[in-house]
């Protein structure tokens, strides 16, 4: 019965670990550390079923909290940018100053929800258009 109660209280405390919609379960990395890193844009997926991955987009988290976006424009040159980044809705969000970028590409300083946080994956969602983004670091 010891035993038992063992772990369930176990299994209980880890499955209250969990922070991200889409994981992972258990990290023994800080959010911090997972987050501060380059990252390049994979696919764009939006509420009503537009996907695209015909954007180049790099965001590069600083443990300062700075900001570097790149992004191509319609010439194909590189666009760089300084910006800043903070958590928002304490571990569940980011609050991201992008400046003006392309369309399909938020701009402005925008509030987004954390769906996914590993060393390889970054998965968030613009709050006020409901259209995900996935990354993968670099």
């Amino acid at each position: 019965m010891k035993n038992v109660l063992s772990i369930s209280l176990i299994l209980l405390l880890l499955s209250s670990c969990i922070k991200y919609e889409e994981g992972p379960s258990f990290s023994f990395l800080s959010k911090e550390k997972r987050l501060t890193r380059e990252w390049t844009l994979e696919q764009i997926n939006h509420s009503n079923g537009y996907s695209s991955e015909d954007f180049f987009f790099t965001l590069n988290f600083g443990k300062d909290k700075s900001l570097q976006i790149e992004h191509k424009n319609s010439s194909a040159e590189t666009i760089s940018t300084s910006s800043t980044w903070d958590w928002h809705l304490s571990t569940y969000g980011l609050t991201l100053n992008l400046g003006s970028h392309p369309q399909g590409l938020p701009s402005g300083t925008r509030n987004f929800e954390i769906k996914r946080l590993t060393r390889n994956e970054l998965w968030i969602e613009d709050r006020g258009s409901l259209i995900n983004y996935h990354f993968k670091s670099n």
